[in-house]
């Protein structure tokens, strides 16, 4: 906010009068300052309007036409040829207001020396403004960058699994159909309701972890269709203060319970626990793990937990974990975020 409105034209021009008018004001302080000579504020405007002349024409034309084109030699004459004029001007000013201190022989080598540590000040400011304007741009072009690609790379990632999980989706209401199955129909509905989530609902940074777990309900009522009572599922969740999460970020780890924890030849369990507060979102998934699960895979079978990783790694850097616990017949993941969002998408 701060930064949108020192860019703002208005606020710049007020800005640097503000700047110019505390630098000339700095002599009207000093207890060597003149106050009594009648032509000491006339002096002073003249001389701080010809230094920041300089100021501008270093600042918007020495140091972007020669400076930034590496015309070194031109800018240091240029840099030269301003520094004698100004102190030319400087002494012509004094010679016109005060011309009897010029019987003194010290005072033109006082007043050249002035104005050649004036302009040198005026210099380096001005070197500075433009550095540090330049590296203020360029950090923020920098940051913009960083977040497009973070958002292109999110919604990469999140692409990824509507596929996938249309993919293994069909492939359940194929066999049902197959089957000549009654539950076809209503297999249909389910992906139909589910499908819409992910078209319409889902087209957002943040949603209520409420309508992810209407998801995941749908999700598992759908599977529940093709499978038989010897796999037991259970979803049990508790949600406090209703935080937000990214759409379609817990179902990986559900998907990839029912692709490697269901057996139609023994019996088999889908536990799937969900705690969530204003301050914390806790998720755990554990499923028996079969031997053709480790035999069977395919090329497409490490997208859930790979999916879900980096989209972790870029959605809550250092306010996550994600462990897992394999053993040879059982596994369990568990993911603990420790950064929730409220109603309007704002860390708590």
């Amino acid at each position: 906010m701060m930064n949108k409105l020192l860019q703002h034209p208005i606020a710049l021009v007020i800005m640097h009068f503000s700047v110019w008018l505390a630098f000339l004001s700095i002599p009207l302080f000093s207890h060597n300052a003149p106050f009594i000579d009648r032509f000491f504020f006339f002096k002073l405007l003249i001389n701080t309007f010809f230094l920041a002349s300089f100021f501008y024409a270093n600042l918007y034309l020495l140091i972007p036409k020669l400076l930034a084109r590496k015309h070194i030699f031109f800018y240091i004459i240029s840099v030269i040829v301003i520094i004698i004029a100004i102190s030319l001007i400087h002494l012509a000013i004094e010679y016109y207001f005060n011309r009897g201190m010029f019987q003194r022989h010290w005072f033109i080598e006082v007043r050249v020396r002035a104005a050649i540590l004036s302009s040198i000040l005026i210099l380096l400011i001005s070197g500075g403004y433009r550095i540090t304007k330049e590296w203020l741009q360029n950090s923020r072009q920098i940051q913009e960058i960083e977040k497009e690609k973070l958002t292109s790379e999110l919604l990469f990632l999140k692409n990824q699994v509507s596929p996938h999980f249309l993919f293994n989706t069909l492939n359940n209401i194929y066999s049902l159909t197959l089957k000549k199955s009654d539950d076809a129909p209503e297999a249909l509905l389910k992906l139909a309701q589910l499908m819409r989530y992910m078209l319409y609902e889902s087209n957002v940074k943040w949603i209520e972890i409420e309508k992810e777990v209407e998801y995941i309900h749908n999700y598992i009522a759908l599977q529940h269709l093709r499978l038989d009572d010897s796999v037991k599922i259970t979803f049990d969740n508790n949600i406090t203060g209703n935080p937000m999460i990214e759409p379609m970020l817990l179902i990986p780890l559900v998907e990839n319970a029912f692709k490697h924890g269901v057996s139609y030849r023994q019996e088999s369990y889908i536990f799937i626990t969900l705690k969530a507060s204003a301050t914390a979102i806790d998720f755990v998934v554990e499923n028996n793990l079969f031997q053709q699960a480790h035999t069977a895979k395919d090329e497409s079978s490490g997208i859930g937990l790979a999916n879900i990783q980096r989209r972790l790694e870029l959605l809550y850097p250092d306010n996550f974990l994600l462990s897992i616990d394999a053993t040879e017949h059982k596994f369990k993941v568990h993911l603990r975020i420790t950064s929730a969002k409220n109603n309007k998408g704002q860390a708590l």
